[in-house]
C-alpha cells in the first residue's frame, strides 16, 4: 500500500522502516527536517518509494566516535536536499582533497571544522588546497601520509610543512 506521512520531524530510522514494510510510496513532502545516520538518509533518499523530499533541513546524529565516514556520502546527501545538513556530530572523516574542500565550502552543509581528516590522495596535491582546506577545519587535524608529491610555490609548500594541523 501507498502511504503518506503526516509528520514535519522524522527520523531516518523510522523512514527505513517504513521502506522496508511496504513496496508502495510513501509520499514524504511533509517533513521539514530529518534527523538521523549518514548511511540511512542516503538509503532513504536513493530509494524510489520515497516522494516529495529534496528541501528537508538534515540533522546528522551519528554518534560512533571511533566510526570513519567518507566525505563522498556526506556531499551525495547535500545534492539529495536543498536544505541544510548539519554535520555537527562527525568527528573523523576521510576522502578525496577535491571531495573535502566540496563538503567544506558547500553553503548547505553546516558545523564542520574541528573533525580528524585523513586524506585518500596518494598522488599528486597542491599546496594552496591542502592549505585551504586546513583553513577551513580550523581545529582538526589532517593526515595527508598517503599523499606523494605536494605541488606549488616555496611559499605555499613551506606553508603546508609549518602548519601543525597537516
Amino acid at each position: 500500500e501507498s502511504i503518506t506521512i503526516t509528520d514535519n520531524v522524522g527520523s531516518s530510522a523510522n523512514l527505513v522502516t517504513l521502506f522496508g514494510n511496504t513496496s508502495g510510496t510513501i509520499d514524504a513532502a511533509s517533513l521539514y527536517r530529518i534527523n538521523g545516520a549518514l548511511q540511512e538518509l542516503n538509503n532513504v533518499y536513493g530509494s524510489t518509494q520515497f516522494t516529495g523530499l529534496n528541501n528537508e533541513d538534515i540533522f546528522l546524529n551519528d554518534l560512533n566516535i571511533s566510526a570513519t565516514y567518507d566525505v563522498s556520502n556526506l556531499n551525495t546527501l547535500d545534492g539529495y536536499t536543498s536544505g541544510i545538513v548539519n554535520a555537527g556530530t562527525l568527528t573523523t572523516i576521510s576522502g578525496f582533497l577535491s571531495d573535502l574542500l566540496t563538503s567544506y565550502q558547500a553553503v548547505g552543509i553546516t558545523n564542520l571544522g574541528n573533525e580528524a581528516i585523513t586524506l585518500k590522495d596518494t598522488g599528486t596535491v597542491a599546496a594552496s588546497h591542502l592549505t585551504t582546506l586546513a583553513s577551513l577545519n580550523s581545529s582538526g587535524s589532517i593526515d595527508a601520509s598517503a599523499v606523494t608529491k605536494i605541488t606549488g610555490s616555496a611559499t605555499e609548500i613551506i606553508a603546508v610543512y609549518t602548519d601543525a594541523t597537516i
